[in-house]
């Protein structure tokens, strides 16, 4: 599946029953899994989509946002821009998380996260209202799944505070205030499920020390394809923007353009960071680039931030903003990345477990070579001339630029060395359990029915 499409989660999310590679052996379909499991209450789970996964709609008018690609031209995605970053606001709120979406008039609906809502009630979980967790009679408090919609433009900390903020409404409302949940948590999710569970509400700082305050609300924390090392997928957004494939094939819609990338910072917190900042040069020899660096994507153009074109549609003052906020954006994401990358092992009531792929080309770096008189920043496999004029086929660029994975999230960078040693083949630390790894695209691994069979196998252990 094409990379740009893996990156979204618009995809069609076909459930398979594909071989997995290094998965437990004892795994079985999630189907099954609930037939044989004996009949105790379940603890409740939240699901955490990951980018693009949940409805925007504008708050005033009630229309949808995202997805909709009639959209009114006021509502165009981009976040006012501003050092202020908390302050940076418009008008979409986030409602619920996609199911199934339409995009064209006539054409089926297409599966986002509907794979997921299905293997929940197939498990044996009912669907519970954030609002009115007892409605009808409803429990709410144990077999029980609750979707988690959140702003997924907006900076990755505020998402998990609102999170546990949440949580703590949701307990009053059920008069249970120490009920725990387990959480599964799909890639940029992922990422918000960590940071509550390392920080709880606790913003920022310049020398973070992780309180684990998620213990109070978190048991186990599943992660499937969370890029804990980012991935390069979010520069090439920067870059080119996203699209996506319509059921015909060949036809192709926008779905990001690179002035809403510009405008959210979690897309800045997606960068690749640590091991996975993987940069060549025009001889594919490895180069050290500084990507919280202003300057760095000033040189290279990257981002709309240094377009002439965009920047000509903006006012003098309005460059200055931006120009601020670009600097303010990336020491942010700079921030965050270090947060997570802080090696603290979780109490032993917290338990992480994570579910990947390591059989699909995944972009894992980037050329960025001389081409007349600026620079170019390669992001595919396709052939260029090396500094002695000599051409350099696209089989040899894809052979230094991709590694294994989900076609999205790197191996490497799902395996964060912060959760996982090299020692032994992947020893625990903490209480981090090895990675299960099943072949299955990006988007697909909640579908997956092996990887289904292991979460469940896990829940019901306890």
């Amino acid at each position: 599946m094409k990379k740009r499409i893996l990156f979204v989660l618009i995809l069609i999310l076909v459930p398979q029953n594909l071989p997995a590679q290094n998965a437990k052996p004892t795994a079985t379909p999630a189907a099954a899994q609930a037939a044989t499991a004996p009949a105790k209450e379940k603890r409740p789970i939240i699901f955490v989509p990951g980018v693009l996964g949940s409805r925007l709609i504008n708050g005033d008018t009630g229309e949808n946002v995202w997805v909709n690609i009639r959209r009114s031209k006021d509502d165009d995605m981009r976040l006012p821009m501003s050092p202020n970053l908390a302050a940076n606001r418009d008008k979409l709120v986030a409602n619920q998380v996609l199911d199934k979406i339409k995009i064209i008039k006539y054409f089926p609906k297409i599966s986002v996260y509907q794979g997921v809502v299905d293997f929940f009630q197939t498990a044996g979980y009912k669907r519970g209202d954030w609002e009115n967790p007892t409605l009808d009679g409803a429990a709410g408090d144990h077999d029980t799944y609750y979707l988690f919609a959140y702003d997924w433009r907006r900076d990755n900390v505020e998402s998990a505070a609102k999170l546990l903020q949440q949580i703590d409404q949701l307990r009053r409302k059920l008069g249970k205030p120490n009920l725990k949940f387990d959480i599964l948590a799909h890639s940029m999710g992922g990422l918000v499920a960590r940071y509550a569970a390392m920080y709880g509400r606790a913003d920022l700082t310049d020398n973070p020390r992780p309180n684990w305050e998620g213990t109070k609300y978190f048991n186990d924390v599943c992660l499937f394809g969370t890029p804990n090392e980012g991935a390069m997928e979010a520069l090439d957004t920067m870059l080119n923007g996203l699209t996506f494939a319509t059921f015909a094939g060949r036809r192709h819609l926008g779905v990001l353009n690179s002035e809403v990338a510009l405008s959210s910072p979690a897309l800045f917190e997606l960068l690749p960071h640590g091991d996975s900042l993987n940069f060549y040069d025009e001889d594919l020899q490895p180069m050290q680039v500084d990507i919280y660096d202003p300057a760095t994507w000033k040189t290279y153009g990257w981002s709309a931030a240094f377009d002439e074109r965009f920047r000509s549609t903006l006012s003098r003052s309005a460059q200055v903003q931006m120009d601020n906020y670009f600097t303010a954006v990336l020491s942010r994401a700079k921030k965050f990345h270090i947060a997570l990358a802080v090696k603290s092992p979780p109490p032993p009531s917290l338990y992480f477990f994570s579910y990947g792929s390591d059989c699909k080309s995944t972009l894992d770096g980037a050329v960025i070579y001389k081409d007349g008189n600026g620079w170019k920043t390669l992001t595919r496999g396709d052939s260029f001339r090396n500094s002695r004029g000599e051409k350099i086929d696209d089989k040899e660029v894809k052979r230094v630029l991709y590694s294994s994975g989900d076609g999205t999230v790197t191996k490497s960078s799902l395996m964060l060395q912060s959760l996982y040693t090299a020692e032994k083949g992947g020893r625990l630390v903490g209480n981090a359990a090895a990675p299960f790894f099943a072949c299955e695209d990006h988007a697909s691994l909640l579908s997956n029915k092996i990887i289904q069979g292991s979460v469940l196998e896990q829940l019901l252990k306890d």
